[in-house]
Order: structure tokens, then sequence, then C-alpha cells
């Protein structure tokens, strides 16, 4: 797969990198559910803001987010590689802090993983940049 397109699905691949870390090599010495590799740790905290509430998904369909009223959150990253094509869907919960939009989700009894993104809204557009990256992932609202 090029590069690029793995950067353009950046933000939702984090999340599914979290995963696949989280099941990854370890030294014997190694708590059994620790991740290998911890993400950066942000704080959850904000407010929900109805104006992010919606169903975004990417030109190419590969990654949907969907950001409920309620505070709930539903993404989905679908990857491809030589040996076929990984869907990835993770739930958990969303906030808005000044111009960013964190996500929030856990797997399994992992610790909650949380994400923050740079967003810029403009109509049914919705531009997440991860925090300390330059790839700009656009996704467009579906309703």
């Amino acid at each position: 797969m090029k590069t690029q397109s793995l950067w353009k699905m950046a933000p939702l691949l984090i999340g599914g990198a979290a995963i696949a870390i989280s099941s990854g090599c370890k030294g014997a010495e190694d708590d059994e559910y620790a991740p290998a590799v911890r993400p950066k740790a942000f704080a959850f905290t904000g407010k929900q803001d109805a104006k992010f509430a919606g169903k975004w998904r990417t030109a190419d369909g590969d990654s949907t987010v969907e950001i409920l009223k309620d505070g709930n959150l539903n993404l989905q990253t679908v990857s491809h590689s030589q040996s076929g094509k990984s869907v990835s869907d993770l739930k958990g919960q969303w906030l808005v802090d000044g111009s960013s939009l964190l996500f929030q989700y856990s797997v399994d009894k992992q610790p909650p993983t949380t994400l923050k993104y740079t967003a810029t809204l403009a109509g049914d557009t919705l531009t997440l940049v991860p925090d300390g990256g330059k790839v700009k992932t656009v996704y467009k609202r579906t309703k």
C-alpha cells in the first residue's frame, strides 16, 4: 500500500493501531494486558457540541465516524493490505475542547485511549488533523 493512502486514513488508523499495538510483542516481564507501546495521553475534558453530531465519511468510504448527540461515538475504519480487507469497529465517547475534538474508547480490559484532533468544521465538511500531526483527513456529513 502506498504511504500516502495510509496517511489519508491516519486519524482512525491511530485507533486501529492502538488495538494492534495492545496485542503486539512484549517481554515476559510485561503485564499481559499492557500495550507494547503506549499512545500519548490526553485528558478527556470538554463538552459536547451538537454542531459536530452526525455521520461523517471520507470520500473513499474507508473511514466513518458517527458522532451522536448523547456523547457516544462509533468509529469504523477499513484498511487494505496484501492479505485482504480488515475492518475495525470501535465504540466510545467524544468531547470538544476549544478547537480540539477528542475521541475516547476502550478495547477489552485496557485503559481508555483518548485521541485528540484539531477539528475544522465548515458546513458539512469536517477536517481532522491528529495532535502533533500534519496529515488532514476530510469527512463529509452523510446525515
